[in-house]
């Protein structure tokens, strides 16, 4: 029997506009090695953000949701010669303004990374 290995994880995020870096988001958190939850490779997840109402273009007037944030999934995997196999789930999404002309709809933008 493996005796469980805790494995510290970071992750950062980068954003760049051209050869500007706008945004930096670092994660950090620990795994433990060879843990399985559900019979997949990953047993950790991190779950950050929010949900944002959008309104639709409906007779009632009704708003639906957004999830925006970031979403990462994470396993680790020893092997016999010592080393460690990472496994690795990661989608982020953000909103941007849209910027259409007068009269037009302006429902934000979401982009989505994964």
């Amino acid at each position: 029997m493996k005796v469980p290995t805790p494995i510290k994880v970071q992750i950062v995020f980068t954003e760049f506009d051209g050869e500007k870096k706008i945004s930096s988001m670092p994660y950090s958190f620990v795994v433990i090695a060879d843990e399985k939850v559900g019979g997949r490779d990953y047993s950790t997840r991190l779950r950050t953000g929010i949900r944002v109402p959008i309104e639709t273009d409906t007779k009632d007037q009704k708003s639906s949701f957004l999830d925006i944030g970031t979403n990462i999934d994470c396993g680790v995997k020893a092997e016999d010669d010592g080393h460690f196999h990472l496994y690795l789930s990661f989608d982020r999404s953000t909103l941007y303004p849209n910027n259409p002309p007068r009269g037009r709809d302006l429902s934000p933008i979401r982009v989505a990374y994964r």
